[in-house]
Order: structure tokens, then sequence, then C-alpha cells
């Protein structure tokens, strides 16, 4: 990784301050280079500092990556091996390869002020600011990734850093499951459910690869509809004709021009969608969401964060409780959820970093208050492998299934299993 030493760090600060006020859009970057190596070359001799042609070239590069890229994390972002760059105050950078977290030894930022001002242009390159005033940011950067900034006095051991990389390539069904994520047999079986127009719901806890999932299985939606995404940060890589794309906003410094994700949703529900593929349910959306199921839009998607399946309908029902304007019983809420999703497909992150589907959950009714689901498949961790039990015959699901002409296809599935 690129560093530089203290006194070529101090160069390197200089000249960043020399071209603060400079518009880099109409600047020729070529021109830039040159009269960044002069300013190096300046500084060298004023200061009686001797450096090698090398070390100036390389200092040359680290400011050029500083203003155009992404400086000392330039190799951090463009390793596709990995996933996400979290910074911890000057002295604590940590990496995700491989699904496992693991710290950086080298010193990439000398002080807080340093890594304060890193952070500065860091949102900069999105047309933000981060100040006292408004210390926090959450932004996407295009190509890279979710980007959020936190610094001093809300965040207590110095300025923090958490970059989320976007995945270049979009993985499919099959290359999950040779990734291990979950069997063959499951495969097939994601891609009937995106093919009949199951309403599914993706669970797991953080990192544990839910948008992963998600724009695997929506990659097996039949192309001849009308599929309206919405997200938070657009991550989502749909290939079929007809997707209408739409992204939240936060509010403004000012406090205003918020466009939230529930919003965003009642307003998808007047563009005449086929179905809805949400990324993620975090508050009163989940109510519309459910609304938006239960209504003719089949075929629906989004995810959540829980902790299994069981857990998935409880806090859909705790978020639809949360929604504006909802005076209605949580009994009611309860049956809403359950007759409107067909399935719960659970994600978790193992101990050695990889991702595996531990529980497809079919939901089937209520008994008094309690949700009535049946464990399509269910990995025991003890034994290393998966319980598989039959759809139920009296499900929703499985009548979509029958109903979209799957039938053999889903004997196929389960042959052999009684």
């Amino acid at each position: 990784m690129k560093h530089e030493n203290t006194q070529e760090s101090k160069f390197k600060e200089e000249i960043m301050s020399q071209l603060a006020d400079v518009d880099l859009e109409d600047v020729d970057k070529s021109v830039l280079q040159k009269d960044i190596q002069r300013a190096i070359n300046v500084l060298s001799r004023e200061r009686r500092y001797l450096m090698t042609e090398e070390q100036k070239h390389k200092l040359s590069d680290a400011i050029y990556d500083d203003i155009f890229g992404f400086g000392v994390l330039q190799d951090f972002i463009e390793d596709e091996s990995i996933t996400d760059i979290l910074i911890n105050g000057c002295r604590d950078v940590y990496f995700e390869q491989g699904g496992m977290l693991q710290r950086f030894d080298e010193t990439l930022f000398n002080n807080e002020n340093e890594l304060r001002r890193y952070a500065q242009r860091l949102v900069a390159k999105v047309n933000k600011r981060i100040d006292e005033v408004v210390p926090y940011c959450d932004a996407r950067i295009d190509g890279v990734g979710r980007v959020n900034v936190i610094i001093p006095p809300i965040g207590l051991d110095g300025t923090l850093i958490s970059i989320r990389k976007f995945k270049k390539s979009t993985f499919g069904l099959e290359d999950l499951a040779n990734f291990g994520a979950f069997t063959p047999q499951m495969c097939m079986l994601f891609d009937l459910f995106a093919k009949s127009r199951a309403n599914i719901i993706i669970s797991g806890g953080t990192g544990s690869g839910k948008t992963t999932l998600l724009n695997a299985v929506s990659q097996s939606i039949p192309s001849q509809y009308r599929i309206i995404t919405i997200e938070d940060t657009a991550e989502l890589n749909l290939k079929q004709d007809h997707v209408v794309r739409m992204e939240s906003r936060p509010p403004s410094i000012e406090g205003t021009g918020e466009v939230s994700i529930r919003k965003l949703l009642v307003n998808a529900l007047r563009m005449r969608p086929d179905l809805i593929v949400v990324g993620e349910c975090r508050s009163g959306e989940a109510y519309d969401m459910v609304q938006a199921m239960n209504t003719g839009h089949d075929g629906s998607m989004s995810t959540l964060h829980s902790n299994n399946s069981r857990d998935a309908i409880n806090r859909i029902v705790a978020m639809s409780m949360m929604a504006q304007g909802n005076n209605f019983p949580v009994r009611y809420i309860q049956r809403q959820v359950i007759e409107s999703i067909n399935v719960i497909i659970h994600v978790s992150r193992m101990r050695d970093g990889k991702r595996r589907v531990t529980e497809v959950s079919n939901l089937i009714g209520l008994e008094g208050d309690t949700p009535v689901i049946n464990n399509i498949f269910r990995y025991n961790h003890t034994l290393d492998r998966y319980d598989i039990d039959l759809i139920s015959q009296n499900s929703q699901l499985y009548q979509k299934i029958i109903n979209s002409g799957f039938e053999s296809e889903l004997h196929g599935v389960f042959r052999g299993v009684t």
C-alpha cells in the first residue's frame, strides 16, 4: 500500500493546500501533474530535503491519486478481493477480505487532521460536505460503493470512515451455489420462486450477503414484467428489459428535500409496476411493501435484518406498526404479513467468513398469534448438511408454483424426499 514518510507527507499536505481552490473539472490533468512535480522540486530544494527521482515520482502519483482517485486507499479500492474498508481514527485501519476482517498494520494517516482532510475530500467527490454542524455523511460514489463518514465530536475516537465496495460483477444463482452458499437443489428452487412470482423476503445480519442473494434471485424474474427497484444506495443490477430504478435521497444540510424509501414506494404503486424490488426495509416502508404484495404485485422482493426466519416475521410486523397513519391492531398486521409473504430465505455469515443460506421458510398461516412456517431447508450446523421438508400443499407458495406450470420442475427438485 502507498505511504509517504513524514517529510514527504508534509510536502503532500502543502501542495494539496495550494490546489484547494483549483477547479478540477476544467483543469488539464497532464498540466496539473507537471505542476505537482514542479512544486515537489521547489519544496525539496527549499527545505534541503534530498529526494531521488523515484521518490518524487511516487509522491507525485500519491498527490494525483488523492485529487482524482482515493489516495492512500487507492490500492484497497482497486483490490477486488477486498469488500469493506473500515477506518477507526488515524491509527486503526481494517479491511474485509475473503469474508474475514483483517487489520492493516502500516500507518496510512499520520494524525487526525490528515485523516479529517482526507474524509472531507472523500465526501467532496459527491458534492457533499462534512463539518462540526453536520458531522456525518452517507453517500454513494459511482463505481466504488457506499461511503459513511463520521467526524468528532460524534466520533469519540476520531474520524470514522466505512466503505462498502460494490461488486464489479453480478453473481447468478449458479455462481453462488458453486461458492457453497447453497446446494444445486436449492438453486433450482430459488429459480422457481422467482419464475412463479412468489413474494420473497431475504433476511440476515449485516454483511451476510442479503443484497448479493437478492441480485441473484431477481435475475430469474421473467423479462416480460415491468420491475421497479427502490434502494437507499443503488446496488441492484437487474438484467431484464423493463426495469425502472429509483434511489432515496437524504435531507439536505438545511433539513429539507428528503425523499424516503417509503415515499418512493408509495409513488411506485402509481407507476403501473408488475412487481417491486426494495433493496432493504428498515422502518415504516415495510407496511407499504406488505400492501404492495397483497394488492396484485406478485413477485415483489426485499431484504431486512434479522436473526432467523421467524424473527424476520416479527420484525416486519414491528416495522409495519411504525408506519405513520397505521393504527391497525397487531393481529391484523400479523395476518397481512403472513398472507402477503410466501417465502423467507435467511442467509448467515459463518465463522470462516463464508456466506450460507441457513433457512428457507414457507409461510403458511397463523395458529392463534403464532405464525406457522414450514422450513423447506434448514442448515444443520452439527451435521453440516440441510434438513429438508416438502413444501406444504396448503400454502400459497405451492399453489403459485403449480399454477405457473412448474409442477414437474418442483417434483424434480424434491425427487427422493419424503
